[in-house]
């Protein structure tokens, strides 16, 4: 297999698949960086833009050279950032408990949507991306609220405590 294999048509299609993967990693990575994580913009939308290039070129390879397979390349894909979202648990490990899971948690999800976008899905790729911003705003407000509620309890069962 030459890459004289992939035509223009093949390479531009590919790129266009490769943009929107960055452009929605980057939509993750600017709502991680706005809450102050290590993990921000250039993070996320590195991962995903190779992992649809991984995927997207494994996909070509199958069609043109008849040779590649796709699935394999989203294997090592996530065995890769599954390396890579295990060290940033662990180099974060340095505060009080495991620190640092959500960030691990988004660029491996990043990476699922790079895929997709890399695959030909891009409705997948961006309901993904839509969800994982809903979950990372709006659960995160929800929590607030919970542990605010836990610690009015808290409070309110000290003060109702009995001196007998």
């Amino acid at each position: 297999m030459t890459f004289s294999t992939f035509t223009l048509a093949d390479q531009a299609w590919l790129v266009a698949r490769v943009s929107l993967a960055a452009l929605l990693g980057g939509c993750i990575g600017f709502e991680r960086g706005n809450a102050g994580k290590s993990a921000g913009i250039r993070t996320h939308m590195l991962v995903a833009a190779s992992s649809a290039l991984a995927v997207g070129l494994g996909e070509l390879a199958r069609v043109r050279a008849g040779t590649g397979d796709p699935t394999r390349m989203m294997h090592a894909v996530v065995t890769g950032i599954g390396f890579i979202g295990g060290g940033m648990i662990y180099t974060m490990k340095r505060a009080r408990g495991p620190y640092g899971l959500t960030s691990a948690a988004t660029v491996v999800l990043v990476a699922g949507i790079g895929m997709a976008a890399g695959a030909g899905a891009p409705l997948l790729a961006g309901a993904g991306t839509a969800l994982t911003l809903v979950t990372l705003s709006g659960v995160q407000a929800i929590e607030g609220r919970l542990r605010l509620l836990r610690s009015t309890e808290e409070i309110s069962d000290e003060d109702s405590v009995d001196d007998d």
